[in-house]
């Protein structure tokens, strides 16, 4: 029996996907609580690479994007200013302060050091999921077809982009949560756009959760629904499903008559008295 290495950090470790055995051909790629985690790390070391600053400077609105960029620059030993035109909520500048991270207005942004564009420039490039796309590939061999959220556009693509030097015939599918409309724009590498209405979002997060534990976002529970459908129609196609870590079940959940829990199908465990502990606590 092999033993991984231990992970030498906690970044390197929320970076790490773990790939999830649904059913037939359908996987999923399971991502730390930070998803953001992989293009944070890659542009640090790009900074590095290039002989930036010690403090690295970056423009995100994206709260999670500043945590992450955080935590990688503490792991590598480099300070960290945020710069956003909105700011953050006080929790999140807190934690950036516990990290020895700073908050500045945009309009402070151009300071010697700075990257502006930097991490817009690194995300298009998709460097930052090559690993990613290799733990995949490793996991579970020739992928037919990657299907994930669009609220993580940045990974569909990046992901999609490595994933299709391995096979050219990679479809890739963005998808999105909608009660109508026209759909958005396809982001590259995007082969189509799939609309998932609120309510069948909120029944797959259901079954997702009952079938295997797992409590997705709205995007996430989208996401499945969409992949689980492609999976019955395709059963020879193997499907790698992109599962973002949000908060718990953020969807308007159906009326119990719409989707009844099978409740018949679960039995009462057996209580047991307590043995009382003697001695010491």
């Amino acid at each position: 029996m092999s033993i991984r290495d231990p992970l030498p950090s906690v970044h390197a470790a929320l970076a790490q996907p773990r790939i999830l055995h649904l059913h037939g051909e359908l996987y999923a790629a399971l991502f730390g609580s930070l998803l953001q985690m992989l293009p944070a790390i890659d542009l640090v070391r790009a900074a590095e690479a290039e002989g930036e600053a010690l403090t690295l400077t970056v423009e995100t609105t994206d709260a999670q994007m500043a945590l992450a960029l955080a935590l990688a620059c503490r792991a590598r030993g480099h300070g960290f200013i945020a710069v956003s035109a909105r700011g953050y909520d006080p929790l999140t500048e807190r934690r950036l302060a516990y990290l020895g991270a700073s908050v500045q207005p945009a309009a402070a942004g151009a300071t010697p050091g700075a990257t502006p564009g930097a991490l817009a420039r690194r995300l298009g490039e998709g460097l930052a999921f090559a690993e990613a796309a290799e733990i995949m590939s490793e996991g579970v061999g020739h992928i037919d077809c990657l299907i994930g959220p669009l609220e993580a556009a940045y990974a569909l693509s990046g992901l999609g982009r490595f994933l299709r030097y391995v096979n050219p015939a990679l479809r890739v599918i963005g998808v999105d949560v909608r009660g109508g409309g026209p759909p958005p724009a396809a982001p590259e590498p995007c082969d189509e756009i799939h609309c998932c209405d609120p309510d069948e979002a909120a029944a797959a997060g259901w079954k997702l959760l009952i079938d295997k534990g797992l409590a997705p976002g709205a995007g996430s529970a989208a996401g499945y629904a969409v992949a689980d459908r492609h999976a019955r129609r395709h059963p020879q196609a193997r499907i790698m499903l992109l599962l973002v870590d949000r908060p718990w079940l953020p969807v308007r959940c159906p009326e119990p008559a719409a989707f009844p829990l099978p409740t018949s199908g679960f039995r009462p465990v057996g209580q047991f008295d307590v043995p009382q502990l003697s001695g010491g606590a």
